[in-house]
């Protein structure tokens, strides 16, 4: 082979092999192996959160003054979540109380008080009388009851006209507020009373069938002597008769008289006496148990005639109601009975009289029951020689009323002692600085296991932190010193584990012994337990964190008094699991 062909060979192997390179190389940056690994850690949560409040309570049906009730309140963990805790306590009341100043008439009446009154439907309240509402929708009026229980002791017959076992009693309430001789009755009001003994009455009468006169006659008991306007001698307009000195009357014209319980008795021998009611002394006479009033208005009683004297007006007192309803159709069906307002006097039935200024004797007012000073008297009466000659009802003569009201917590006032183990709501009537017992109420409630932070062994004790504004209200034996209790809240010492249960904060309640039957006539007393909760939890060592305590802007722990958020730490830093907490008030 010649030289140039040989040459000519090797330049073209050259070239194919530097394509095959060319190729190579090219084809490497197709060729790149990879490798993909992927690895998941799952972390899962599951939580089931939740603090309620444990309660052991047995409400008692009538609570009194001094009567102890066991409410053991706690907080538990139902959860799988530790927890921090605390409590605190408000509370509201319903209350029905007695109240005065329901009349502001100059001339005593109850008529515009009384306007647009309805029938009470509320079983409970009509069972304490309370049977008629006022137009302003809060005020109830006591009306009596004219439900007469016979005494089954009495004998079935005795008085020919069947009052037998209605004298005998015992009464109506109606009869029982007639108990004393008649002392005030309306102007030309008509009545009728039965005779229990002979008594002499100045009567209606005519001989050999005359014109009527009046002449002072021995009437005997037994008789229905019926008290007319001085304009009439009768009802159907005859004259009484008198024959051979004994008083009669024609047996063709029996009178009957329904009472106010409902009895009814038709009488045959019946005499008329005028209406004399500016005449005290002709009052004296009328029999109470049979007492049957048929105009209506205010009648007034006099219990205690006896103890009256010139220079004393203190034991004076009078016992009555207001008629309102009587008509000639339906007699007693449709009347009320309202009861009259006391004022302090010995009997809870009773109204205060007193002596206006007499010759020679000082005045005689009533004090008002504060030792403050004096008012005007509901009833005035005027004396001559000791005796009485004039009874007269002022403006301040009121109905019984009262009052509901609704009393959310911050209507009522939070007091507690030094120890703070004790939490007082005070419903203070006069919003005064005092104890009444007359008028306001004390709930009193027991704390267990309440004592601030000293020692690692207290740390299932419940903290309180706030009530250290010194407060003014004395009267209650048990407060040495009285602090605002308003904001008072309790921190549990412990964090709360899950499953677990604290130790009981609220031990019993008590309706304070000081309160009297007068501060109120009913009221229902609502306990609010109120419970908050921040959950626990862990750093990366899985060690609870103490820092979790102090719940974030917006949290109900997070207010902005002093005492409303907290902060806590563990004894010993070290531990995984916090054992107790150190409390203090935050901003």
């Amino acid at each position: 082979m010649s030289e140039n062909k040989k040459n000519k060979r090797k330049r073209k192997v050259l070239a194919v092999s530097c394509i095959f390179a060319a190729l190579i190389v090219a084809g490497s940056t197709f060729a790149w192996f990879t490798s993909k690994d992927e690895v998941t850690n799952r972390l899962s949560a599951s939580a089931e959160y939740g603090v309620a409040i444990a309660e052991n309570f047995a409400p008692p049906e009538n609570w009194v003054p001094g009567q102890e009730i066991n409410k053991d309140v706690s907080a538990v963990n139902t959860g799988n979540v530790d927890a921090f805790v605390r409590m605190y306590l408000d509370g509201n009341m319903r209350l029905l109380q007695k109240q005065t100043t329901v009349n502001s008439n100059a001339q005593w009446n109850t008529e515009n008080v009384l306007t647009g009154a309805t029938d009470v439907a509320d079983t409970n309240l009509k069972g304490m009388g309370l049977t008629k509402l006022s137009r302003d929708g809060e005020t109830y009026f006591k009306t009596l009851d004219k439900t007469q229980t016979i005494n089954p002791h009495a004998a079935a017959s005795g008085d020919k006209y069947g009052y037998a076992g209605e004298v005998s009693g015992p009464y109506s309430e109606v009869q029982a507020m007639q108990s004393g001789r008649l002392a005030y009755a309306p102007a030309n009001a008509q009545y009728s009373y039965v005779l229990k003994e002979e008594t002499k009455l100045q009567t209606y009468v005519a001989k050999d069938d005359a014109a009527a006169v009046l002449e002072d006659v021995v009437i005997p008991a037994g008789t229905l002597v019926m008290v007319v306007p001085d304009s009439t001698a009768r009802e159907d307009g005859k004259p009484a008769t008198i024959a051979g000195g004994v008083l009669s009357v024609a047996k063709t014209d029996p009178v009957t008289v329904i009472s106010t319980s409902g009895n009814t008795g038709t009488y045959t021998d019946v005499v008329y006496v005028p209406n004399n009611t500016s005449a005290t002394t002709s009052l004296k006479d009328v029999e109470f148990e049979s007492f049957t009033p048929m105009t209506n208005g205010l009648y007034l009683f006099l219990r205690n005639e006896s103890g009256v004297n010139l220079n004393s007006s203190s034991n004076v007192e009078f016992s009555g109601y207001y008629m309102q309803g009587y008509n000639e159709t339906d007699k007693y069906g449709k009347a009320n009975f309202y009861a009259l307002n006391t004022n302090g006097t010995a009997s809870d039935y009773a109204v205060k009289g007193a002596l206006p200024a007499q010759s020679g004797a000082p005045a005689q007012d009533v004090e008002n029951g504060k030792g403050t000073g004096t008012y005007a008297n509901p009833i005035e009466v005027t004396l001559v020689d000791g005796n009485i000659t004039k009874v007269e009802p002022s403006a301040n003569l009121e109905l019984y009323n009262a009052k509901y009201q609704e009393l959310a917590a911050n209507a009522l006032k939070w007091y507690t002692n030094a120890a703070k183990d004790k939490i007082y709501a005070v419903y203070n009537k006069s919003e005064d600085t005092e104890f009444t017992a007359d008028e306001d109420i004390v709930v009193e409630i027991s704390l267990g296991n309440v004592k601030k932070y000293v020692t690692s062994g207290d740390e299932e004790k419940w903290t309180p932190i706030g009530g250290t504004t010194t407060a003014t209200f004395t009267g209650i034996n048990e407060v040495d010193s009285v602090y605002d209790a308003s904001n008072l809240k309790f921190y549990y010492n412990n964090d709360l584990e899950a499953g677990d249960t604290s130790s009981k904060l609220v031990d019993q309640v008590k309706l304070y012994e000081g309160v009297t039957n007068k501060a109120y006539l009913a009221f229902d007393f609502d306990l609010n337990v109120h419970l908050d909760s921040v959950q626990v939890t862990f750093d990366q060592d899985g060690k609870e964190l103490d820092t979790a305590i102090k719940a974030g802007a917006g949290e109900s722990w997070k207010d902005t008094a002093a005492t409303g958020g907290a902060t806590g730490a563990r004894d010993d830093g070290a531990q995984e699991e916090i054992n107790f907490v150190t409390w203090t008030a935050t901003a």
